[in-house]
């Protein structure tokens, strides 16, 4: 069978597997009564919500929150798009996915935006030598597909030149070690664990800036129905965000522990993502801006069209996905 032929049909189960996922019931929405459920997973550039319940800015606030926290990545989102929860932490680019499918979703916050955090790793130290092999991506068509696949294109290889694996970020290690992948996107606290085995790291996010940003996404009606809530879970972890910096010594211990690393990993760990200040989360929301959230959603658009999954006419609503009051309200805080 011909590689283009077998990569056709791998997309294609990819695609069927990523809208049966994303048309399950709808989640619940969230009880005046009830705290305001948000599922996560481990990445340093999500931890500060964690130094929000820690050091008691979800109080501060007035704002009941529940992170349910996930042990991969896939299955955070699946939680969330089954209604487990009111919010999630996720990629923007799995969010506007989302939305092409019909999901009834707002984007509030951002969370951060990956430099170091998201990494190929590998057994070989050129991607140039990456051509005619699989490399592990953390689900077909998604955030990680188009992170993977633009720096292949950054490094020549076309999307074709190689094979796709689904692994989840926690199963690299295993996967590299049984020579059933080449190369793996990954972060913590899978990284250093594949570092340490001796792996190359060969590109981070950080050299396609943007390409993958986290984003706080909600179900609209627990928007339309409890926007106090929501702009207190924001005023919460802007002020966790600020406490990373100006107390790196105690948010360093607080989000070691959540990620299970050593204090000196955690350290420099720390730093692998951007998480933007409160008049710089004004500035990515304003679509009229050549660097706000917009320009990035186009770019995820271009792969998702070019792979058929959304109709080369679709374009996404940016006022109905996004919703920058939430984060325009921080400087009055």
């Amino acid at each position: 069978m011909k590689k283009g032929i077998i990569i056709g049909i791998i997309i294609a189960a990819g695609i069927f597997a990523l809208i049966s996922s994303y048309t399950n019931s709808e989640p619940e929405s969230a009880s005046l009564d009830n705290p305001i459920r948000i599922t996560t997973n481990l990445f340093p550039g999500l931890d500060h919500a964690f130094i929000a319940q820690e050091k008691g800015f979800f109080d501060k606030y007035d704002v009941d929150v529940e992170l349910i926290l996930k042990p991969s990545y896939s299955e955070n989102v699946v939680a969330f798009i089954d209604g487990e929860s009111d919010g999630t932490f996720e990629s923007l680019g799995d969010a506007v996915l989302q939305k092409s499918f019909g999901e009834d979703i707002t984007v509030v916050y951002v969370m951060d935006l990956s430099t170091d955090g998201d990494v190929i790793v590998s057994n070989v130290q050129d991607i140039s030598q990456l051509k005619g092999k699989t490399i592990g991506i953390v689900g077909l068509n998604s955030f990680s597909h188009i992170f993977v696949s633009s720096i292949l294109e950054s490094h020549g290889l076309d999307y074709f030149d190689v094979f796709y694996k689904n692994v989840d970020e926690t199963n690299i290690l295993e996967f590299l070690n049984s020579g059933e992948i080449h190369a793996g996107h990954t972060w913590e606290p899978t990284k250093t664990l594949v570092e340490n085995e001796g792996y190359f790291t060969v590109a981070s996010a950080g050299d396609i800036p943007g390409i993958i940003t986290d984003v706080l996404v909600f179900d609209s009606e627990v928007v339309r129905n409890n926007p106090d809530k929501v702009q207190s879970i924001v005023y919460a972890l802007n002020d966790a965000r600020n406490f990373v910096y100006s107390n790196p010594a105690e948010a360093t211990s607080i989000m070691a522990e959540v990620e299970g690393l050593s204090f000196e990993d955690m350290s420099g760990a720390i730093n692998d993502a951007e998480r933007p200040h409160s008049s710089d989360q004004v500035l990515l929301f304003d679509p009229s801006l050549d660097n706000s959230l917009k320009v990035i959603v186009e770019t995820f658009e271009i792969f998702y069209k070019n792979t058929g999954i959304i109709d080369s006419g679709y374009s996404t609503d940016y006022y109905d996905l996004f919703d920058p009051t939430f984060v325009n309200s921080l400087s009055e805080n």
